[in-house]
This record gives structure tokens, sequence and C-alpha cells, in this order.
């Protein structure tokens, strides 16, 4: 579980759902010199700045908006996890006092329903890959 937790801190900030996304200037001057995913090269401004275009596992505040719409939308049974609702703000749109058992039942069951439809097929593709494989560990850890 404590894997999931940690997971789970990271996902959402790799996406930009909370904070500044983990893509840097540096990481897109390095693309470049590589000659690499050309549609991440930095680009000019007409006043001279530079301007990092948004990658595309990284959500929009329209997207970011539906997935804390459809997290706080969730009804799950009783006794299943702690309440969605207190756990998320969907004003700030982050995720508050989260404990090991609400991130793992976010990363197992939660996080790619809400995801679906909002995120190009090949990021969704590899995010509910990467929570089937914590739901199928949860389940060997259990027996």
């Amino acid at each position: 579980m404590h894997m999931t937790k940690n997971l789970h801190a990271n996902l959402p900030r790799f996406m930009g759902v909370y904070r500044k996304p983990t893509d840097s200037l540096e990481a897109r001057q390095d693309l470049q010199e590589m000659k690499e995913r050309h549609n991440l090269h930095l680009e000019k401004t007409d006043d001279g700045r530079k301007y990092l275009s948004p990658a595309s596992h990284t959500l929009s505040k329209e997207e970011k908006e539906s997935m804390f719409e459809c997290l706080n939308n969730i009804k799950v049974p009783s006794r299943f996890s702690s309440n969605i609702k207190r756990i998320i703000n969907v004003q700030e749109k982050k995720f508050l006092n989260l404990k090991s058992h609400d991130c793992h039942v976010l990363m197992t069951q939660l996080l790619h329903d809400a995801l679906r439809g909002i995120l190009p097929p090949y990021v969704r593709l590899a995010t509910m890959k990467l929570c089937a494989f914590l739901n199928a560990g949860a389940k060997l850890a259990v027996t």
C-alpha cells in the first residue's frame, strides 16, 4: 500500500493536477538537442520569450474539473473507503488528508474511471495498466 501512496503522490503532479507539472525548461532543451519529440520543443513568442507547449499527459483546466467532478460524484459501498467527498477539494482541485488506504482505493479502483475520456488513448491506457498492476499486486498480497 505504501508504494501505491507514493505513486499517488507523484502521478497527479506528473499530470499537472496540482502544483506545477514536472516538465521543465531543461528537459525540453534536452529533447531539442536530441532531436526527439518535436511537438515538445521550445517555442518562441513574438516578444522573444520561450513557451512550453503542454505535454499530452498534462491535464487542462477543463479536464481537471471533469476529473474532480467525477470523483466528487462517485458513490462507493459503505466501509469500502472513506467518504470520497471529504478527501477532495473540488474548488482548489486537490486531495486532502489522504490515508494509505484512500490512496490505494483511488489508484486501484477510481482513478481510471475518473480519467476515462479526458486523456489521449495512449496516456489513458498506460495509466489504466498501472492501476490494474497495482490492483493485481494488492490481490496477490492478500492471499
